[in-house]
């Protein structure tokens, strides 16, 4: 869904991450990711996505439901090549 004002495009999507999630010894969760499909709201497409894609991943450790509030946000390492895409 895109929503537009004078030169400005804000787009929204919907991320479905595929996630293995385990609880730890001492009560701390690990987190697994294996993937994500992501909607194309250009396209009205889903395309899967597997991590070798994922240039970054944000986490809010607070999260109420509410809002989504990036509290720490990990990056590839730069020796990670990512495919190039065409536009």
């Amino acid at each position: 869904m895109a929503h537009q004002w004078p030169n400005l495009t804000i787009l929204i999507t919907r991320m479905n991450p595929n996630l293995e999630l385990r609880t730890l010894p001492g009560g701390k969760l690990q987190v697994e990711l294996h993937g994500l499909d992501v909607y194309d709201p250009t396209t009205g497409a889903i395309r899967s996505n597997t991590t070798d894609e994922i240039a970054c991943w944000f986490v809010d450790s607070d999260y109420n439901e509410e809002g989504f509030f990036v509290r720490h946000a990990f990056l590839r390492s730069q020796e990670a090549e990512l495919p190039r895409r065409k536009t």
